[in-house]
């Protein structure tokens, strides 16, 4: 199984700052989730020697449901 050496810490977070323009709190979350999820596997397989993402916490957006208003 080959190495994917380049990837490290500081290059996933930059990858994760660049995707965080332009969208929504839930969808950088959902990005944070796929990515550690990816990761993961890739160590899993021994792709990676650890991921990068190990111990990186990302909250899970806090949203409140609309709230009706009178027509």
């Amino acid at each position: 199984m080959s190495h994917i050496p380049e990837v490290t810490a500081l290059t996933v977070q930059g990858f994760l700052a660049l995707q965080a323009r332009g969208l929504s709190q839930s969808r950088r979350h959902q990005t944070h989730r796929t990515l550690k999820t990816f990761l993961g596997w890739a160590v899993g397989i021994g792709a990676l020697a650890e991921n990068p993402l190990r111990g990186v916490v990302m909250r899970t957006p806090k949203t409140l449901p609309g709230v009706p208003t009178e027509r």
